[in-house]
């Protein structure tokens, strides 16, 4: 969960915070009782989706490859 946050650069935004409040929580959650341990675990993915949300996706080296073929094809036909 922290790499998540690291890479979409939200560990220190409240939201990001917070996700990881809870997850160290729920991996002490020796006294939870079962209801409250399955509460934790819901706030927590809620808490982390939340936190990404709206985060752009990094592209992989085909994407990277595509757009710069297409550039070269456009300024091939004189369009770019």
């Amino acid at each position: 969960m922290r790499a998540e946050l690291v890479a979409a650069g939200r560990e220190t935004s409240a939201r990001g915070v917070l996700a990881l409040a809870l997850a160290a929580r729920v991996d002490r959650g020796r006294m939870e009782t079962g209801s409250s341990f399955a509460s934790l675990a819901r706030a927590t993915r809620e808490t982390l989706a939340d936190a990404l949300r709206d985060v752009e996706p990094e592209g992989d080296e085909l994407d990277d490859l595509k757009e710069r073929r297409d550039g070269k094809r456009g300024r091939a036909r004189g369009t770019a």
